[in-house]
């Protein structure tokens, strides 16, 4: 019950300066409903996956199509860090934990999107048993 308090309560400084750095455009996003089973699964996946390289207490919110600004079912901002999963994968949260660590890599490799060194390291998170209960 401690690490769940104190995440959420870590939570309250980045996103009050996620408000503030992001782009007007990004801003909507705090609208969004906070995630916080996501939140703490970011904590356990940095620790366990990418030996805490990624930034601590990354805001993580579900959000509309309209807050990710995307037709994906996922969105990562670099300018202030902070990741928006779809509202719908709530259904689905094996799917959402596949994506969630999928915005992680992309935390990891900002300028990479899609390319060679990011589906290295997605090979390496299945390796390293990441996909085993989700898929």
């Amino acid at each position: 019950m401690g690490t769940y308090w104190s995440v959420l309560v870590a939570q309250w400084v980045p996103i009050c300066l996620f408000r503030r750095i992001m782009p007007k455009k990004h801003r909507n996003i705090i609208g969004g409903e906070i995630a916080v089973k996501l939140i703490l699964l970011y904590a356990a996946y940095n620790e366990k996956y990418f030996r805490n390289k990624l930034p601590d207490n990354v805001p993580i919110f579900w959000g509309t199509k309209e807050h990710l600004g995307t037709d994906n079912m996922a969105t990562c901002f670099y300018t202030a860090p902070a990741i928006v999963i779809l509202n719908d994968l709530k259904e689905f949260p094996n799917v959402a934990k596949m994506t969630l660590l999928h915005e992680m890599v992309h935390l990891e490799f900002p300028k990479v999107k899609h390319g060679r060194e990011f589906k290295i390291r997605m090979r390496k998170l299945a390796r390293q048993g990441s996909f085993d209960d989700l898929w």
